[in-house]
């Protein structure tokens, strides 16, 4: 028996060793070290506890459409993104823990493009290394990036909340791109599995999912929507779809890359439509006179000179 134990253990060496070590000696960094390494998402561990009444989590559609301080100006609700560069479902379930550990967001929204990329058994397997070192660690926090946000110019004073501000504008067609038709795309099995486990623990923790889809003619279409819709009416989970109408998106200006990605003017945008629809769910509360978050304030000041300077 213990030959077995040593010649699994070994086996389980080896493969560790193929699946993950070309990653460490690679010149060119993957997708998967990149979603790793992105110190901005774990950023909140900054923020004062019990603090931020909106959590969202994604790839880089969350953290280019949502920017918590035209939140926090327009409802008085504080928000942060925990978003990604390629965030894979395991991603998000470890950033979703990582959260809990100080807050408790009443609201969690999770960007859908996510739901279409299928968790490699690479970063799987890198999840369950860093999340038991995160339990050994005792979840310490990850230094910022100096480069992460080169338009921050308030000091100390987090005026992003997460949100990656670019001002670019290379315009798109649009076009029909969410036609209608009736078939579905397929959600992969496995990514199925991690949004009933995210479901279940927000649902534990009495904090509402909401899936959101953020506009984009080049990740989104009529059969993903209707994939999220069937999956979200069989978990009871609420879905909103930004691409159908509700945000006046101007594909010449609102886009940084062809309709791939939204600019600042597209996130403001879908951002102020978000406001108006959390409103609705009258959960949360507007904190703009409280003296508790007045660094928000602060944080709004930095952030509006902050986009003046870089929209020239």
């Amino acid at each position: 028996m213990k030959g077995l134990l040593r010649l699994g253990a070994a086996l389980l060496g080896l493969f560790l060793f193929l699946e993950l070590g070309m990653d460490w000696i690679a010149p060119q960094k993957s997708m998967e070290q990149l979603a790793r390494e992105e110190p901005t998402a774990r950023d909140i561990l900054k923020e004062p506890a019990q603090t931020v009444d909106v959590l969202i989590l994604g790839d880089s559609e969350s953290y280019s459409a949502f920017t918590p301080m035209q939140l926090w100006k327009d409802t008085g609700c504080t928000a942060y993104v925990c978003g990604t560069c390629g965030q894979q479902l395991c991603d998000t379930e470890q950033l979703l823990y990582q959260a809990f550990q100080t807050q408790s967001p009443k609201v969690v929204l999770l960007e859908t493009n996510a739901l279409y990329r299928r968790v490699s058994l690479r970063r799987l397997a890198c999840s369950w290394v860093e999340a038991a070192l995160a339990g050994l660690q005792g979840q310490g926090e990850t230094e910022r990036d100096s480069t992460a946000q080169a338009l921050s110019s308030a000091g100390t004073v987090d005026i992003w909340k997460g949100f990656r501000c670019n001002t670019k504008i290379k315009s798109g067609s649009g076009g029909d791109y969410m036609h209608p038709t009736g078939e579905r795309a397929s959600i992969p099995k496995r990514n199925r599995r991690y949004l009933e486990r995210i479901k279940a623990f927000c649902d534990a923790r009495q904090a509402r999912l909401i899936l959101v889809s953020t506009p984009s003619t080049v990740n989104w279409n009529t059969r993903r929507h209707n994939g999220v819709q069937a999956l979200a009416e069989e978990l009871g989970v609420t879905y909103v779809d930004l691409n159908l109408g509700q945000v006046d998106i101007d594909w010449s200006t609102d886009t940084r890359d062809r309709g791939d990605h939204l600019n600042y003017y597209g996130a403001v945008k879908v951002t102020r439509s978000l406001g108006e629809y959390l409103e609705t769910l009258d959960v949360l509360a507007d904190h703009r006179t409280d003296p508790t978050y007045a660094p928000w304030n602060q944080a709004l000041e930095g952030y509006e000179a902050a986009v003046e300077e870089a929209d020239g």
